[in-house]
């Protein structure tokens, strides 16, 4: 994935005219996030591991729980494909901080919005 398309994603913006990728819709921070880019995520389902790469294969560093503020770094990467519930298959990862427990790390695509 490219980091414009991880850009997309996180923005919602369209791949293609007429759709929309549906899988983070950031909102503008003021203090939620501070030290972090101006967009936060939320986490979309429970126990979703924080890991410390962009990847299954890395070390799972905490979790984060349906509702969790998750601030951006602005870190992309392609890792693991997964398929997210939605249906789509992504490879993207994003790196951040669950604003709630102060865990920094990465987390796939799949999982925020």
């Amino acid at each position: 994935m490219t980091l414009a398309l991880a850009a997309m994603m996180l923005t919602g913006a369209s791949a293609q005219a007429g759709t929309s990728a549906h899988l983070a819709s950031p909102k503008t921070v003021s203090e939620s996030c501070p030290g972090h880019l101006p967009v936060e995520s939320h986490f979309n389902d429970d126990g979703i591991n924080v890991r410390s790469g962009p990847g299954t294969g890395y070390t799972s560093l905490g979790l984060g729980y349906r509702g969790d503020l998750f601030c951006h770094t602005g870190n992309y990467a392609d890792g693991d494909m997964l398929t997210c519930a939605n249906g789509m298959q992504l490879n993207g990862w994003t790196e951040g901080t669950v604003n709630r427990t102060g865990v920094r790390g990465w987390v796939h695509m799949c999982y925020l919005s």
